[in-house]
C-alpha cells in the first residue's frame, strides 16, 4: 500500500464505505442513512491534507484527514476509515503511523487527537493499543440534533527525525 495525498476523485469511493447507519455516524456524526454521497464528499474535500493508503491499481483503501490544525502543537485526526475489504489488515495502525509522521513534517506537531463515540468500542481499543490515552468527554450533536457521547483521544508524538529535520529548514 503506498500512501498519497486524496485526490477530488477519491471522496465519491470513500464516502461509499460505511456499511450501516452506526458506521456512518461514526464518520460523519450529521449525516443521514441513507447517505448522500455528493453532500459527503464535498465534505470531505474541504478538510486538509487528507491522505489515503493506496492499493496497486492506485485505489483508496484506506482514509483519514487532519482538521483543527494547531502548528507547533496538536492536531486532529478525522474521517479514518478503511474500505470494508481490506479490514483487519493492519491497515488503520499504517495509516495512523502516516498520518502522525505527515502531522510532525508538516505541522511540527507535538501531538495528534481524535474522538470516538461512547458506543464504538472497537475503535476505542484500536486507539488505546495505538497508545492514545482518554483525555475527557464531551456531548456532541448527531443528525438528528440529538446529544451524543464522544470520548477525546490524544498521543504524543515522539520527537524524531521528521521533527528535527522540520526545525531545521525553519530555522533557515
Amino acid at each position: 500500500m503506498l500512501p498519497r495525498p486524496a485526490r477530488a476523485d477519491d471522496f465519491t469511493t470513500i464516502v461509499a464505505w460505511p456499511q450501516d447507519v452506526i458506521e456512518l455516524r461514526n464518520l460523519f456524526p450529521r449525516a443521514r442513512w441513507p447517505a448522500e454521497l455528493d453532500a459527503l464528499a464535498a465534505h470531505l474535500a474541504e478538510h486538509s491534507d487528507g491522505l489515503v493508503l493506496a492499493d496497486h491499481r492506485d485505489q483508496p483503501v484506506a482514509y483519514a484527514s487532519f482538521y483543527n490544525v494547531q502548528h507547533s502543537g496538536r492536531v486532529w485526526i478525522g474521517h479514518l476509515i478503511i474500505h470494508p475489504a481490506w479490514r483487519r489488515q493492519g491497515l488503520g495502525a499504517r495509516l495512523l503511523r502516516e498520518m502522525e509522521e505527515l502531522a510532525a513534517r508538516q505541522f511540527s506537531a507535538t501531538e495528534i487527537a481524535t474522538i470516538c463515540f461512547a458506543d464504538n468500542v472497537g475503535a476505542r481499543v484500536f486507539y488505546q493499543r495505538q497508545g492514545f490515552r482518554a483525555e475527557g468527554w464531551e456531548t456532541r450533536l448527531d443528525h438528528r440534533e440529538e446529544p451524543i457521547r464522544v470520548l477525546r483521544l490524544v498521543r504524543g508524538l515522539p520527537v524524531g527525525k521528521a521533527a528535527c529535520e522540520t526545525a531545521a529548514n525553519q530555522a533557515k
